[in-house]
């Protein structure tokens, strides 16, 4: 043990740093530093985050120390690439950078050293549904390596995700079917990719090639000219000659729900897809207030009573709570706590007539609370990847968000959410 109970750091790339550092410290103050002091060196270095590597053969060294935390951090970035529809595991930079961030951060998690992220507020609003991905696949880090991810933490993952997201080609493609001849296509084209860069343009056809527009690849068709919502079995997005931000609007969500219908057949493959984790029974309209602690107590004692989660499962949501806020905007909350206490998975659902304080500055009147167990293999096979689908798909549309927290009936509201995944 070292310093008021530092465990003991045990990575040969940080011991060779720290080695390197005490005797270029004893050199220069011709001093003879302790085993004690030298330990609690090495500790320091464990756990500050590397900036950059000066050669690759350093870079080399310390991934080959720590092959367990780049392997951590490659099926990380597996499952938010599940999550989101979009590859980003050949992102190396992504991987450089998540592998020097975990690496530090897990081992300070581990000594319950907590860093502030003065950036979360505008993450939070800025990257909301990023926000969940990152929240959902830490799931992943606290498993496996025995940690509680905080709040601040996911801010910073979703701000390398968001990074990545923003350098990744897009998956989805697109065709353009324009008949005022070649000079107004090829324009159409260039002011589609200058505003819109990842989606690509596989194919410029007119009328008369119809047919290559029925055997290209593409998920969705732009066109100047009013042909209707489908052509050749595929959508159509109708825009003006000259694109106006309304056009480029109605191109990035026609982009956004074919990468969200990506996401759906996905998670309709999950090994999980026979249960509903909705059920009416533990669907809550609470008629009276309710403090944050009653109504967690209520609606664990409800899943403990059922079978579905032990009862240490409510301490353990308390702990999250302290650790971390669950709030993650639109009046929506997330509790949840360790999967080592879940049974069998479900999410219990609260309605609140008014909102409830949540945390300082946060008003919360839909709150799902999360027992949900993933699998050995913590993949796209699993509840984690469904509920996404779900928050996912009602954080995105208002409507979709006031129809839920509309529905007054408990099966109705069970039978509403089950049937967003399908």
């Amino acid at each position: 043990m070292i310093h008021d109970g530092f465990q003991r750091d045990n990575s040969a790339f940080n011991r060779k740093i720290a080695d390197d550092l005490t005797a270029r410290l004893e050199k220069r103050y011709i001093t003879s530093i302790p085993k004690e002091e030298q330990e609690y060196l090495q500790f320091c270095v464990s756990i500050s985050e590397i900036q950059d590597f000066t050669n690759p053969s350093s870079r080399l060294a310390c991934e080959t120390a720590e092959s367990g935390f780049l392997e951590l951090v490659k099926r990380y970035i597996g499952i938010v690439s599940e999550m989101t529809g979009i590859n980003l595991q050949t992102d190396r930079s992504l991987c450089d950078n998540l592998f020097l961030y975990l690496r530090s951060v897990v081992r300070r998690l581990q000594h319950g050293i907590l860093m502030p992220n003065p950036l979360l507020p505008q993450v939070k609003a800025e990257y909301p549904n990023l926000f969940t991905v990152a929240w959902s696949a830490s799931v992943l880090i606290e498993e496996e390596m025995h940690v509680e991810v905080s709040e601040n933490e996911v801010g910073f993952l979703t701000i390398y995700i968001a990074g990545a997201m923003e350098r990744a080609n897009s998956t989805v493609q697109a065709c353009i079917l324009c008949n005022y001849g070649v000079g107004v296509s090829q324009l159409l084209k260039a002011q589609i990719e200058r505003s819109i860069p990842n989606l690509s343009i596989s194919a410029v056809a007119t009328f008369q090639d119809a047919e290559k527009v029925r055997n290209n690849g593409c998920d969705f068709v732009i066109t100047p000219e009013e042909i209707g919502q489908t052509f050749g079995g595929k959508d159509v997005v109708t825009v003006n000659n000259f694109l106006i931000p309304y056009d480029i609007k109605k191109i990035k969500e026609k982009i956004f729900e074919i990468r969200r219908k990506k996401i759906s057949r996905a998670a309709q493959e999950d090994d999980y897809h026979h249960i509903q984790l909705f059920d009416s029974n533990f669907i809550q309209f609470p008629d009276s207030a309710f403090r944050k602690e009653d109504l967690l107590e209520e609606m664990c004692r409800s899943l403990e009573h059922m079978g579905y989660i032990s009862s240490e499962f409510f301490r353990s949501v308390q702990k999250r709570e302290k650790a971390a806020s669950t709030y993650i905007g639109k009046g929506v909350a997330i509790p949840h706590g360790s999967t080592k206490f879940v049974e069998r998975p479900i999410i219990s659902v609260a309605i609140l007539k008014e909102p409830i304080l949540w945390n300082d500055g946060e008003l919360a009147d839909f709150i799902f609370l999360l027992a949900l167990k993933p699998n050995h293999t913590f993949s796209i096979q699993s509840q984690v990847m469904k509920f996404y689908t779900v928050l996912s798909s009602l954080m995105d549309n208002d409507r979709k968000l006031n129809d839920a927290k509309n529905i007054k009936s408990k099966t109705e509201f069970a039978d509403y959410m089950n049937r967003l995944t399908q």
